[in-house]
């Protein structure tokens, strides 16, 4: 009898630390997968700017990118000064959710080039999205759509955020604009606008 009190003492301790990790888990769940989707959106972006410009036989010479493409490396962040993410991220670990905000907003100001502006309102919002701050994730997402247009990268973001965010009917809208948007044409990412399409079906019937 005493082993099998223990048994079941052990047993509700451990559903117990169970439940709570759930439950911590859950929370972040969905700002890991904002970050994720805009990686990915990145990613193919990248992708595909690099199989667009290697068009000569000779591998020795990179063809110069067009004025499309440069506007979407911009886009993508990669042509950002480091410092400031560097900054924004330092301020969010002493705590300082309201500086860290802040530096992208200077930084925006500070920054006359459109495209770049796009990533900054994008890096803003997910960190927006990390400190909790999901309506005003949506708000930055929605500047870089008003600056870039439907992109992938605006697309996919703005679909995450209005789903952590509980709006089912803008987040089933914005995931069949990003599948719309996804360049399957040499089956590299059938898998990524599947995904779209099932999630956007997925809340369409909840």
């Amino acid at each position: 009898m005493k082993k099998a009190k223990k048994t079941q003492k052990s047993g509700d301790k451990s559903a117990r630390f169970s439940s709570r990790l759930s439950g911590r888990l859950g929370k972040r769940t969905i700002v890991i997968a904002v970050i994720i989707l805009v990686i990915l959106a990145g990613a193919v972006a990248a992708f595909m700017i690099w199989r667009n410009s290697i068009k000569s036989t000779d591998t020795t010479t990179a063809t110069p990118l067009t004025a499309q493409q440069t506007k979407l490396v911009k886009q993508s962040g990669q042509t950002l000064d480091p410092s400031i993410a560097a900054a924004a991220n330092a301020a969010k670990s002493e705590g300082n959710t309201a500086n860290s905000v802040a530096i992208y907003d200077k930084a925006i100001a500070a920054n006359s080039d459109t495209d770049e502006q796009v990533a900054l309102y994008t890096n803003k919002a997910v960190l927006q999205a990390s400190n909790g701050d999901v309506s005003g994730a949506i708000a930055s997402a929605k500047k870089a759509e008003q600056l870039a247009g439907e992109t992938l990268g605006t697309t996919s973001l703005l679909a995450s955020l209005y789903q952590q965010s509980g709006d089912k009917v803008n987040a089933a809208l914005y995931y069949r604009k990003a599948a719309a948007l996804v360049d399957d044409t040499d089956g590299s990412s059938v898998g990524q606008k599947q995904y779209y399409l099932d999630t956007a079906t997925q809340l369409e019937a909840s």
